[in-house]
């Protein structure tokens, strides 16, 4: 059953991150910023599922660009969930680099922490962080990001949930990296670099499952999704078990995908934002039958194959 999807609100961003998947595989003018009636449908077709099944579904506001860029939608989908969501089955989340959040946006979130969670971008100490979260004219974003969490922390009196990118950097500066997390901001989420196989920054899943043993045993972290039981299908660049053709979609345009990895991909395509995500179901189930726990679909099936 699907249980989860990414709606992507925009292919804009404030930064031009070295490792960006969206900006090194797709011509992010073939993605347009979703519109509001396009939202909509998402949403109304998102809240029938969950009815229809009785279950709840979480939302990630986030995907191709920066989602503050499209606050407006943001606000929309909480609109939306008060107006709408009498069961309360829905649930979001938003990841931004930090840029661009202002006052009136932290007092937002503050004021719906019972439906949304606002989480960074923060890939550790700033030498680390600033070596690839950079603007366009090559300078760093790490005081920008900070600066954000630190009024974060002010609002809400405790820090936020940070979301890191795991790369060959990263492991050659582990214990920094580890002490960093463990010492200012322990509610982190992990994830591997991926599809930049021609960088020197890409790392093997051995590397990142090595890193992950080391950062389970530090006990300052609270790790958001590594070693839970039982283990949720996901993704496994975030160290969980593959959701696709099981539980995760991801919206971007008009068009939905398996995953992330997928857009751009039209053999790949389960349909559009108009479809029912009953019959949505039913294609993925078609056409993605589930990998082996452990296995990543897109690694196994498609890297390498698709063009």
């Amino acid at each position: 059953m699907i249980d989860r999807g990414c709606i992507s609100l925009t292919s804009d961003c404030t930064l031009r991150c070295t490792y960006c998947h969206f900006d090194k595989h797709h011509a992010k003018s073939c993605y347009k910023d979703m519109d509001i009636s396009s939202f909509r449908n998402i949403m109304f077709s998102i809240l029938e599922y969950t009815n229809i099944h009785e279950t709840t579904f979480k939302i990630g506001l986030v995907g191709a660009g920066e989602p503050l860029l499209r606050f407006d939608l943001i606000n929309q989908a909480i609109v939306f969930a008060r107006k709408y969501d009498a069961a309360n089955r829905l649930s979001f989340y938003t990841i931004s680099n930090g840029v661009l959040l202002t006052n009136e946006m932290l007092i937002f979130f503050h004021k719906n922490k019972d439906l949304i969670a606002l989480n960074f971008s923060v890939d550790g100490p700033e030498y680390i962080h600033d070596a690839n979260r950079r603007f366009s004219d090559g300078t760093g974003s790490y005081q920008y990001v900070m600066q954000s969490i630190r009024k974060y922390e002010d609002l809400f009196s405790c820090t936020p949930i940070v979301n890191a990118v795991v790369h060959k950097l990263t492991i050659e500066h582990q214990t920094d990296v580890l002490d960093y997390f463990e010492h200012n901001l322990p509610s982190v989420c992990f994830s591997r670099i991926f599809d930049m196989n021609e960088s020197l920054l890409s790392i093997t899943n051995e590397e990142f499952e090595n890193f992950m043993r080391l950062a389970s045993q530090r006990n300052g972290l609270k790790l958001r999704q590594y070693l839970i039981s039982p283990a949720k299908y996901d993704c496994t660049m975030y160290g969980r078990l593959c959701g696709v053709g099981r539980t995760n979609i991801f919206f971007i345009g008009n068009d939905i995908f398996p995953c992330a990895r997928f857009v751009g991909q039209s053999q790949h395509r389960l349909g559009s934002n108009s479809d029912r995500l009953d019959t949505i179901e039913e294609v993925m189930h078609k056409r993605f039958p589930p990998c082996p726990d452990g296995k990543c679909w897109y690694d196994s099936l498609v890297k390498g194959v698709a063009k």
